[in-house]
């Protein structure tokens, strides 16, 4: 991907929004012979004397204060809401997801636009105008859509940030080495035939988008069609913290409601159960990243599953375009995506070498009702405090890795 992908004006000329009434008015003294008035006017030159192509013009930084485009929507039944991929059957799915305020996300990234090297570049670089033949009907249509106005100036931004990390990219369809989830023993299962290992190897994942750094991938997003998402059916498996609730009687109660109303142990139903099902699948899976996204272009689900354990819940944020949310979707992708970079990758402080968190998070500990884990205390909030603290199973998870080393040699534990 193109470090500039998008036109640059002066920064002067970027930066005039207001439109033409706001730019200086023509010099009549200033008039050109008959010769010099045939000459086509260079591309660059036309554009800066242009007052129509500058009140048009939307600065990458101005953008982050604007509601995504509305586009046509074409609906048609016919396209499948998510993906059924035997691939993702198997994935266990979290039982509930806990709220996670986007303002959380959004204060990040509104620290990282006031960065005076992101702030030069944002500001003298502007957004792609909306493609007036767009219409969101399939999935393909949100992926064009959902490029230019969403991942465009984030990544951009994004990449302003990091410039002096040199392999940070974004990919499509970055296939797994395998198709193994962490803790799967499949591939040393002496009853594992030749055509399921040949179907294991035809159903690796495959996300839309990955991005990468470091040689490892640290987030993944999947595009969905325009319906994909019910907003009802993701608010029923949701549990949303006040600034004064119980957190450990609140989560108790709600791992209750599910042990009674769900025989698959999970609250999201429907569609979403669909989705979360293929989501889980890539945020677990050691290949990729517990920072997964999933885009309709009308809805955004950024979910954290870097403390999530089978029968536990994950974190989540949900915007939706047409809501208040709308002009919070570029800084909350953008701020996600920070958070996603800083909690896999981590600067020793002895050598200033970059540490790649493991991608199984250890057994998970009870946190205290003060711990900032929950992300309650508002906009306020930095990133250093989304950091989980680490459990207690590091000890533990030597040991067994340990024992089955020895029982592989045929040796005792």
């Amino acid at each position: 991907m193109s470090d500039t992908p998008h036109r640059t004006l002066p920064v002067g000329q970027a930066t005039s929004e207001l439109g033409p009434s706001q730019l200086p008015p023509p010099n009549p003294m200033s008039q050109t012979s008959s010769r010099e008035s045939s000459k086509p006017p260079s591309r660059d030159s036309s554009l800066s004397r242009d007052p129509v192509s500058m009140s048009n013009a939307v600065t990458i930084s101005r953008a982050f204060d604007l509601t995504l485009p509305t586009i046509p929507i074409k609906k048609n039944s016919d396209d499948p809401v998510a993906s059924s991929k035997k691939s993702s059957f198997g994935t266990q799915l979290p039982w509930f997801w806990l709220h996670r305020p986007a303002a959380i996300y959004v204060n990040m990234a509104e620290k990282i636009l006031e960065n005076s090297i992101v702030k030069r570049q944002i500001i003298a670089n502007c957004l792609a105008p909306l493609d007036p033949m767009i219409v969101l009907r399939h999935e393909a249509d949100v992926v064009n859509a959902g490029d230019q106005q969403l991942l465009n100036p984030v990544n951009f931004t994004f990449k302003a940030l990091h410039a002096a990390v040199p392999e940070l990219f974004m990919q499509s369809e970055f296939t797994a080495t395998s198709n193994d989830e962490p803790g799967d023993d499949n591939d040393t299962d002496a009853q594992t035939t030749k055509s399921s290992k040949k179907q294991k190897k035809k159903d690796k994942p495959r996300p839309d988008i990955v991005w990468k750094a470091h040689n490892q991938v640290f987030a993944v997003l999947e595009y969905k069609n325009i319906n994909a998402i019910d907003p009802k059916e993701f608010q029923t498996a949701a549990l949303d913290l006040g600034p004064d609730s119980d957190k450990e009687a609140l989560i108790k109660d709600k791992k209750k409601e599910v042990q009674e109303f769900s025989n698959s142990l999970t609250l999201f139903t429907g569609k979403s159960l669909q989705i979360m099902r293929q989501l889980s699948k890539y945020a677990r899976h050691k290949d990729f990243s517990p920072f997964a996204a999933i885009l309709t272009y009308e809805h955004l689900f950024l979910a954290d599953y870097s403390s999530y354990q089978d029968g536990d819940y994950i974190h989540g944020t949900l915007l939706i375009r047409k809501n208040d949310d709308g002009k919070l979707l570029r800084k909350a992708l953008l701020g996600w995506l920070a958070h996603a970079y800083d909690k896999t990758f981590e600067l020793d402080p002895k050598t200033s070498e970059v540490l790649i968190t493991p991608r199984i998070p250890p057994p998970p500990t009870l946190p205290s009702k003060t711990s900032t884990v929950e992300l309650r205390s508002g906009p306020a909030q930095t990133a250093a405090s989304l950091r989980e603290p680490s459990g207690s199973g590091s000890d533990n998870t030597k040991k067994n890795t340990s024992a089955r080393d020895a029982k592989s040699r045929g040796g005792k534990t």
